[in-house]
């Protein structure tokens, strides 16, 4: 049961829900990482794996410590995503070490709230007991499901709804809601049912969840009562995956389908999700709690979509390509500029973004599909020959959708990723000279065959012009050019049309006919080789 607090405000508001909730107040703070329900899902994939082995790492002593010290709300959040992926060692180390901290997560007794009790650290510190296969009722000397139920109110509107019990007020939200229902429903409490009906109503007629709760004292509860509620992907997707393992009720089902309609139909082309008001622009964040949902309720194309596009954010390293520090292999940066960022300088530069962005999106990495069959076929041929100085483009497969890719040519390397189709295209410079230039293209799935597989470059040059007789009007004359490419392709003209086109031989010579027209006296004869740098100009004279 609970009874009705007084709103936090002010600096100790924003002290009591660092150090209940686990946030950090620098960069962005999404919705926590959510509680993994049964559900159908690909095995874990390289991508996962080699997550999983970052965010391991990033623990100390069981606990990811923070800016103020352990962050315990974040060490759940790592520990979740690594029971979803099936790496069980973090997650023990964390259910050991919060156990042996857990007074100082779920109350404010560290820093005077005498006899508080936070709803929504207790949800999450039980669901956490639950993913490490741990007793929930006596977890770190507390029975967190009792806790629970203490502060889940018993009556009236507010009925089913978790309450803070502090002296600075009441910050509950949807989040801790939905760890409540989770938590509660595993533990077969006599509160699981009101719970999850008061979470139901938070639910939005568009099929979003909200993640402001009415005020325990007012008379409207629901979301529907609150028309200026604005969508939340992350609540969204959390409510969802704590929902699941109640998919076969009747009450619940209706209230699932909707919330994951409106999931998929936010879902950007590129596979990407943005997440509330404040991070509306697309993130890891959002699109691995959205992808994660979709996938564990069923929806896997969608789910892989929102992979590849999270694959596209984690660093990897492909062949000789090593645009990463070692260390920081496997992470997921929150956005484009955060991996701009952590390519330039390191994980270092924005570890908190990259800790939260890696521990809600690794799961979603599930769904990560491997190398395609085969490429489409490429919409033109390649050029037989290319400009030297210039940038070539070439197109590389079959991939993974999101696989990075290392190119090799010239000398030069780089390291692209693979769009949807399991396809990508690179940019090299050539060298200034002329050289024919094997590429080389290897993905962590393996080598691949770049199209095309060897690049023919030209630098500019001035070819040899012979007339073997003396032009005369109405004759034809033959032409003998020199210091052509082997099999370049060229083009004759005199007087400004073009009289002949035709292919140098093996030895790069050329041997061009044209019957000489016109009037009598100097003209210009000209040869052009498969650019405008290999030209030459001569003039003639033309007799009568």
């Amino acid at each position: 049961m609970s009874t009705s607090l007084v709103r936090r405000s002010g600096v100790l508001a924003l002290l009591s829900a660092l150090v209940a909730g686990g946030l950090s107040a620098t960069g962005p703070t999404p919705a926590l990482a959510a509680p993994t329900p049964t559900g159908t899902a690909a095995s874990p994939s390289g991508p996962a794996d080699a997550g999983a082995r970052w965010l391991t790492g990033q623990l100390t002593r069981g606990l990811v410590e923070g800016e103020w010290g352990a962050d315990h709300g974040l060490s759940i959040d790592v520990a979740l995503a690594l029971e979803a992926v099936g790496s069980d060692t973090g997650v023990q180390q964390v259910a050991d070490a919060l156990a042996a901290s857990l007074d100082a997560y779920v109350t404010g007794e560290a820093f005077g709230d005498t006899g508080s009790s936070y709803a929504g650290a207790t949800a999450k510190a039980a669901v956490l007991a639950l993913a490490a296969e741990r007793d929930p009722r006596a977890f770190g000397g507390r029975d967190l499901i009792a806790a629970l139920e203490q502060v889940t109110t018993d009556s009236g509107p507010a009925a089913g709804r978790i309450v803070d019990r502090s002296t600075y007020g009441d910050y509950a939200n949807t989040l801790g809601q939905a760890y409540a229902v989770r938590a509660l429903d595993a533990a077969g409490s006599s509160e699981a049912a009101a719970a999850t009906s008061y979470l139901l109503n938070q639910q939005c007629a568009a099929g979003f969840f909200r993640l402001d709760l009415g005020a325990v004292e007012a008379t409207e509860q629901t979301c529907d009562g609150a028309p200026d509620a604005d969508p939340d992907t992350d609540v969204t997707a959390l409510a969802v995956l704590s929902l699941l393992p109640q998919a076969d009720s009747d009450e619940v089902k209706p209230h699932l389908t909707g919330a994951l309609d409106w999931l998929r139909s936010t879902q950007r082309r590129d596979g990407s999700f943005g997440g509330g008001v404040a991070t509306e622009a697309a993130n890891a964040n959002s699109t691995g709690l959205a992808g994660w949902a979709l996938g564990e309720a069923g929806r896997t194309q969608a789910a892989a979509r929102a992979a590849v596009w999270v694959r596209g954010l984690q660093l990897a390293h492909a062949g000789t390509c090593t645009p990463y520090r070692r260390s920081d292999l496997g992470a997921i940066a929150y956005d484009a500029a955060g991996l701009d960022t952590v390519t330039a300088s390191g994980v270092a530069e924005l570890r908190d973004q990259v800790r939260r962005a890696s521990a809600q999106a690794l799961p979603v990495l599930r769904w990560a599909p491997a190398r395609v069959d085969a490429l489409p076929v490429p919409p033109m041929a390649p050029p037989r020959f290319h400009r030297a100085g210039t940038r070539v483009s070439l197109r590389l497969g079959p991939l993974a959708p999101g696989e990075p890719v290392c190119v090799t040519m010239a000398g030069d390397r780089r390291q692209v990723r693979a769009d949807h189709t399991g396809a990508a295209t690179a940019l090299i410079k050539l060298p200034a000279r002329t050289a024919t230039y094997a590429v080389r293209a290897v993905a962590p799935s393996g080598a691949l065959t770049p199209f095309p597989a060897r690049v023919r470059a030209l630098a500019a040059t001035t070819p040899v012009v012979e007339v073997r007789a003396r032009p005369t009007r109405g004759r034809t004359v033959q032409v003998r050019v020199r210091g052509l490419a082997a099999r370049e392709p060229a083009v004759l003209r005199f007087r400004g049309t073009v009289v002949a086109r035709g292919t140098s031989n093996a030895s790069g010579r050329w041997t061009p006919k044209f019957r000489v027209t016109g009037k009598a006296g100097r003209a210009r004869l000209v040869v052009r080789g498969a650019f405008a740098d290999r030209t030459r100009s001569v003039t003639v004279r033309v007799m009568q």
